[in-house]
């Protein structure tokens, strides 16, 4: 790993509870930005402590003699990252800053309580986009049939953007320990999991009603998450079954002789690897849990691994933040039913 590369996992990302992670965190293990308990509420505040200012607007332009002339937009604003003099995107003049500080750490403390720590934060996007993760200490395990339980780590988000990539967001999900990887299924198919507050002016005033429409029971969302576990290691699927899930899904037998032929092949042989050798599949072999968490894994470490890590990194927490991860394990789903 580059100089470069740990500067901004240092700079951009903290990782808590790792003594509770498995391994597969190791892949953003910065100098010093892990620990194995839950991350200090310090190095929260000082991630999270980014300048957005707004900034006012004009647009140059060269009149019908050539001269330059310069209009004032009065109806539009520019969010700006102070110290970097990043300006992120430009706005009509209703849009409200959600300061990261304000809207993912205070916000949190005053809607969470019963235990619950910092387990993750992370700046992406030149600090355009900030999240953070709040846990319980101890770790989770779903019984299974036949099979090794599945330990995971229920959590809720708090997401928000100064982009306009996102609205602010929170939301339950949980970490899957062998793998670290999220499982947000809840989000998408229950309701009232996740409330959303645009940028409006009026925003800071709907802070009450989030608990009202999101229930941040993080003990409850174990409960749910170990019954979905269950559920899906309780159910039977063959080699055969998974090998033709995964040519449907890679598209190896209809692929043209060349490239397109051998991105599919090398899909197809890492999804077999991981359902048969590997430690984070191969437990939950011949059963729907074992298939979500081949495809799952496949895709958040070894599928997509496009330039260095910190692009690797961003890639995979965009997903999550924006909803792609879910679509992505319910269309997985979907398939299974359907092949």
């Amino acid at each position: 790993m580059s100089a470069e590369t740990i500067e901004w996992l240092n700079a951009n990302s903290l990782i808590g509870f790792t003594a509770q992670r498995g391994n597969a965190w190791h892949y953003r293990e910065g100098s010093n930005n892990h620990f194995e308990g839950p991350i200090p509420v310090e190095r929260v505040m000082a991630l999270l402590d980014v300048p957005l200012v707004e900034g006012t607007v004009s647009v140059t332009v060269n009149d019908e003699d050539g001269n330059k002339v310069t209009i004032p937009a009065d109806d539009r604003k520019a969010i700006v990252r102070l110290d970097t003099r990043e300006v992120f995107e430009f706005f009509k003049g209703g849009y409200q800053i959600h300061h990261y500080d304000q809207w993912l750490r205070q916000r949190l403390d005053t809607l969470l309580h019963g235990g619950l720590q910092f387990g993750s934060a992370i700046l992406l996007k030149g600090g355009a986009v900030a999240a953070v993760q709040v846990e319980l200490p101890d770790t989770r395990e779903a019984s299974s049939r036949g099979a090794e339980p599945v330990k995971h780590r229920p959590h809720v988000t708090a997401a928000t953007s100064s982009n306009g990539s996102m609205a602010t967001d929170y939301w339950r999900g949980t970490k899957i320990w062998v793998c670290d990887n999220t499982l947000a299924e809840a989000r998408s198919e229950k309701g009232a999991l996740h409330h959303k507050v645009r940028h409006s002016r009026n925003s800071l005033a709907r802070i009450n009603d989030i608990r009202a429409d999101l229930d941040l029971l993080v003990e409850e969302t174990g409960d749910e998450f170990d019954n979905f576990i269950r559920e899906l290691t309780a159910k039977h699927v063959s080699d055969q079954k998974f090998e033709e899930v995964v040519k449907a899904y890679t598209g190896v037998e209809r692929a043209q002789e060349g490239r397109s032929k051998s991105i599919a092949q090398n899909k197809q042989a890492a999804l077999l690897d991981l359902w048969r050798n590997d430690e984070r599949v191969a437990p939950w072999r011949n059963s729907a849990w074992g298939v979500l968490a081949a495809f799952n894994t496949a895709d958040h470490h070894l599928l997509a691994q496009k330039g260095d890590v910190a692009k690797r990194v961003e890639r995979n927490e965009l997903r999550e933040l924006t909803g792609d991860r879910e679509k992505f394990d319910n269309n997985v789903l979907r398939l299974l039913e359907t092949v």
